[in-house]
């Protein structure tokens, strides 16, 4: 029982920093692509100490799980630069419920990576959140800002979405905290090239907060997640993460003074409850 509680207490600690990342493409100004590179890097750092603290190797499996790391970290990296991208040119609510249409895309996704049938219910659940996500959208609009918000928070959900099948697919023998490192690494080296010359002092007004978003914000809670799995099934990951865009949400309201409309709590109750209920129906044993 004291596991169990200690896994809750590191799940729910964990979604509630992540909710905490949505505010930082409104808290910095700076590019998507300039905030991601300061993300990976100082999270990077950080994974690197604490390897080094617990005496893991850094080795990978076989050479395939290089090349592997190498295409999840271009992913994560374009993932979370769409993902801020979509907040800053719309609100933290539309971003943040757009990228968790990332569960049902997984579940529709996944079959063709793993040669099998797609699920008739899954297909219904896709339904449900394409109607939540053109909810979001006000009069589907192409000039309008939340429309745009929204497609590139969708297509942030299918790349995110991506990264884990593969990395299921491909690396569930490796360490996580292994390949977590190899990943923001990767998207830290793939983004230098795009940095502008003097790029220290450009990121120097914002550092105490990209630190934080590197260190606090994700090397710490994806550590927790890892931790957290070694004390509680993955479908109860699954269905407390479900609570990040509610966290996001409540945090922007509270410290930026950014209030969903109706049409963005509407839609995304219906994608969060979607997602909700994938997170419990692949929980349930198979007969």
């Amino acid at each position: 029982m004291q596991r169990a509680a200690k896994g809750l207490l590191e799940i729910n600690g964990a979604t509630l920093l992540l909710g905490f990342t949505a505010l930082f493409p409104k808290l910095v100004n700076l590019p998507p692509q300039q905030i991601i590179f300061w993300r990976s890097a100082v999270a990077a750092l950080a994974l690197v100490v604490m390897l080094l603290a617990r005496r893991r190797s850094f080795r990978l499996e076989n050479r395939r799980a290089y090349l592997m790391v190498v295409l999840l970290g271009a992913l994560l990296g374009a993932h979370w630069i769409l993902y801020f991208h979509a907040v800053q040119i719309s609100n933290v609510a539309i971003g943040i419920v757009s990228l968790f249409t990332f569960p049902v895309i997984t579940v529709l996704l996944e079959p063709a990576f793993n040669r099998a049938r797609i699920d008739p219910a899954d297909v219904v659940t896709a339904l449900a959140v394409l109607a939540g996500v053109l909810l979001m959208v006000p009069g589907l609009s192409l000039e309008s800002s939340a429309t745009h918000g929204v497609a590139l928070g969708v297509c942030s959900a299918l790349l995110y979405s991506l990264r884990n099948i593969f990395q299921k697919k491909y690396l569930s023998g490796s360490d996580s905290a292994v390949t977590l490192f190899f990943q923001v690494t990767v998207a830290a080296l793939l983004l230098l090239p795009v940095m502008p010359r003097g790029f220290g002092g450009q990121a120097a007004p914002w550092a105490l907060q990209l630190v934080a978003l590197g260190l606090l914000f994700t090397a710490f809670p994806h550590s927790l997640l890892l931790d957290s799995l070694r004390h509680l099934k993955a479908k109860t990951l699954g269905i407390v993460q479900s609570l990040q865009p509610a966290y996001g949400i409540a945090l922007a309201a509270l410290l930026l003074g950014e209030y969903p409309s109706l049409r963005t709590l509407g839609g995304g109750a219906i994608i969060l409850g979607a997602a909700l209920y994938e997170s419990i129906k692949v929980s349930r044993p198979r007969t």
